[in-house]
Parts: structure tokens; C-alpha cells; sequence
């Protein structure tokens, strides 16, 4: 499923996918162009190794995205690249932050340019690879459950403003996993 999406933005827009099997391509931008705003995005996928390159507002506007995604499956990868800047790095030689040091990474995931996004997923499934970023200028709210063990999950939610009097930032997480490497970066 290949495309650029342009919602009008003026009502709500529900979108339902529902995917099962494996080895499937998704490649899709929503927001291209125009307006994406009130989209509520209801996702269920079964299978594995899956790839996904998605990208929600990032050229034009997606406020007020409602985003729940369920996974079930192993081994899906979620590739859309984007740099986080605060990721955990052993200490080398020379270096002088002591154990605790960060360094940038290139991340897998999908990326969330929009303002108050509630986005909600749920994961079960070995060896998957999930990032994601909500950024823009109002609250988000971030809810997900994974479940599966030697996967790559890294989140990052942050402010591109200062808010007046206060955005609302929240990630309720809940974890069940062996051997994972989880990275959580969130900013205002």
C-alpha cells in the first residue's frame, strides 16, 4: 500500500486498516498536502515481517490525530529514519561525562508532525523494531503496551514551542519483555 493522503480536514476523517499476512510493504504520508486535521486512524495488522514507512503531517497539517495501533506479529519494522539526539552510549576513551553519556542515533519509525495527538498502540511480537516521534506545538498524549522480547523500541515526544500556560506531554508505558532495548526521550 503505496501513497500521499490528503484529507480535508474540515470534519472528522476515520480511516480503518486492517491488515493480515506477512511480508507486506505500507508507504504512506498523510498530510502531503492540504489537511489531515481530526483524522482518527484505527489500525489492526496480523503477521510478520512487515515494513512500514509512515509519515503523519509532516509536509502539511494533521491536528487532532487520533492514531490506535494493533500488532500482532514478529520481526515488523516501522523505517521511516529520524535522529535522536539523546540515546544512551557507553563511555568511551577520552571521554568525559563519565558512565552516563548520549550520543545521536538514526531511528526506524513513524513520525508524527502534529499538534494534540492522542496515539495509542499495543505490540506483541519478538524482534520488532518500533520508533516513533509526536512533535509539534500543543499537548500529545502517548499510550502503548508491548509485549514480546529482543526488540528495538524507541519513543520521542516533544514541544517544537513553548507553550502558554502549559502543553500537556504524557507516555503511559507498559512493558513486558526480555533482551529489549527501549529508549524514551520526551521535551518541551
Amino acid at each position: 500500500m503505496y501513497g500521499a493522503w490528503t484529507l480535508d480536514g474540515s470534519g472528522s476523517s476515520v480511516l480503518d486498516f486492517y491488515q493480515l499476512g506477512s511480508s507486506n510493504v505500507w508507504d504512506l504520508n498523510f498530510g502531503a498536502t492540504g489537511s489531515a486535521d481530526f483524522a482518527d486512524m484505527l489500525v489492526d495488522i496480523q503477521g510478520d515481517s512487515n515494513i512500514f514507512d509512515m509519515d503523519v503531517g509532516g509536509n502539511a497539517s494533521a491536528e487532532y490525530l487520533n492514531f490506535d495501533l494493533l500488532i500482532l506479529g514478529s520481526r515488523n519494522d516501522f523505517s521511516t529514519s529520524f535522529n535522536n539526539t539523546n540515546i544512551w552510549v557507553a563511555a568511551g576513551s577520552g571521554d568525559t561525562c563519565g558512565t552516563n553519556c548520549t550520543g545521536t542515533q538514526t531511528l526506524a519509525g513513524i513520525v508524527i508532525d502534529a499538534d494534540n495527538v492522542v496515539w495509542n498502540f499495543d505490540i506483541t511480537g519478538d524482534d520488532n523494531a518500533f520508533a516513533t516521534k509526536q512533535s509539534g506545538n500543543s499537548g500529545h498524549s502517548l499510550t502503548f503496551e508491548l509485549d514480546g522480547s529482543d526488540g528495538d523500541f524507541q519513543f520521542i515526544q516533544d514541544m517544537t514551542t513553548t507553550c502558554t500556560p502549559a502543553c500537556a506531554g504524557i507516555i503511559n508505558m507498559t512493558l513486558d519483555s526480555e533482551n529489549a532495548s527501549v529508549s524514551v526521550k520526551q521535551t518541551d
